[in-house]
């Protein structure tokens, strides 16, 4: 397994949106899917006051499962985002394309991604 170690943030300090209730979707999230490697945090709930919604990236082992992982995920992302008032979203990247992904998500993810 190749290091997964990127420079990101540090861990999250969100505006908006407190630590405790990342900390809950993340503690959720990892009880129905085995295997995460790590959680990050991207998008508008790092940075601004009010973020327009809750946009989470789970690092997978590279060949994992996506679709499966999705259906797994559906129900908890709807309780979360009537829990925190926000859309709560959660995509599965795998460890290469997180590392060495050239999309515009890779890049997202890797740039503004905050470890939770």
């Amino acid at each position: 397994m190749e290091d997964l170690t990127l420079n990101l943030k540090g861990s999250a300090h969100l505006k908006g949106v407190k630590e405790e209730a990342l900390g809950r979707i993340a503690r959720e999230i990892r009880n129905v899917v085995p295997g995460i490697l790590m959680m990050l945090a991207f998008g508008s709930v790092n940075h601004g006051d009010e973020p327009g919604d809750i946009d989470l990236a789970m690092v997978v082992p590279d060949g994992y499962n996506s679709i499966d992982t999705l259906r797994a995920l559906a129900p908890v992302l709807a309780r979360q985002s009537i829990l925190n008032g926000l859309l709560t979203t959660c995509f599965p990247i795998g460890e290469s394309e997180l590392l060495h992904g050239k999309s515009q998500f890779s890049r997202n993810v890797r740039d503004t991604g905050r470890a939770i």
